[in-house]
């Protein structure tokens, strides 16, 4: 017999597993990551969850529309590592949209996420220059951010890295849901916050968002070509060559820097040494009937 217990409260979720009252836990506090880690790391389970955090640019019109430069410059000035910390839930840091973990693919890795942050902002530093900007004359520019205290933490956090790292002059604009889905639909945006939860087990459910004229391709990205690879695939029956051309497109997604992946989401689950059957994966789909106590 499984009996589910529904809580809004982490922290009595977390007391009541402490207690023996639970045997599994749906999530456990961030604040107490570095404590659980410490004192009950066998039983902390921190996976991959299908869902990756990023940055769109508005690419239908100035001033991203025609500056490859400076979306790189703005890529490459964001500080992965320091962000992660920050949201301080064990998340990981992304350089392509694909979760890793998805079955049957490996997600595209730009070359830059094996340098050194030196060595990004160096490069970032020069195509910003290229782009028209300096010090003294800075890019101004407004970043759109649901309401959200995690998503307030990260949207101050980047300002200050492109200010710190180029000189950038952000404007953080935060509005409530509704609003900011509206002014993302309608291409009021210049960057906005943005994050992706898979429907499905499948490189596709992240890559199809940016097909042409799609109802939930925001940034408003135009390509022809990225089309076509994707049709490529959904028609392809050869299981690696339908990962190959997923990956194709991805490749030409980050590296046109349409929008800038931050981080991979987590799953955090506390379980008990004697529950059998529980194994981690990126949909979070635990069957009862795989489940067991083993005391």
């Amino acid at each position: 017999k499984v009996i589910y217990y529904v809580s809004e409260d982490k922290n009595a979720e977390l007391q009541r597993y402490r207690a023996g009252e639970l045997d599994w836990t749906a999530d456990v506090p961030n604040d107490q990551i570095k404590w659980l880690s410490e004192n009950l790391g066998d039983e902390l389970s921190i996976h991959n969850y299908l869902g990756t955090y990023y940055f769109g640019f508005n690419l239908t019109k100035e001033p991203f529309k025609d500056a490859p430069k400076l979306r790189e410059a703005l890529n490459l000035a964001l500080d992965r590592d320091r962000i992660v910390k920050l949201a301080g839930s064990g998340e990981t840091p992304a350089y392509g949209f694909v979760t890793p973990g998805v079955s049957g693919y490996t997600p595209y890795t730009p070359d830059y996420a094996a340098w050194d942050y030196a060595k990004r902002l160096e490069r970032a530093k020069k195509l910003y220059s290229e782009a028209g900007y300096s010090k003294d004359k800075p890019f101004k520019v407004e970043l759109l951010y649901n309401s959200n205290d995690n998503n307030k933490k990260v949207a101050i956090a980047v300002a200050a890295l492109w200010k710190e790292g180029l000189g950038v002059e952000t404007t953080l604009t935060n509005k409530e849901w509704k609003a900011y889905l509206n002014d993302r639909r309608e291409y009021k945006t210049q960057i906005f916050r943005g994050s992706w939860m898979g429907d499905y087990d499948d490189a596709n459910t992240y890559l199809d968002l940016f097909i042409s004229g799609g109802g939930s391709n925001t940034i408003g990205l135009n390509d022809p070509e990225y089309d076509k690879i994707l049709a490529a695939a959904a028609a392809e029956t050869d299981a690696g060559k339908r990962a190959a051309l997923l990956q194709s497109a991805e490749k030409r997604l980050i590296d046109q820097n349409g929008l800038i992946p931050v981080y991979y989401f987590v799953s955090k689950h506390l379980v008990k040494p004697y529950v059998k059957g529980y194994e981690a994966n990126v949909m979070n789909h635990w069957p009862s009937k795989y489940i067991r106590i083993e005391k």
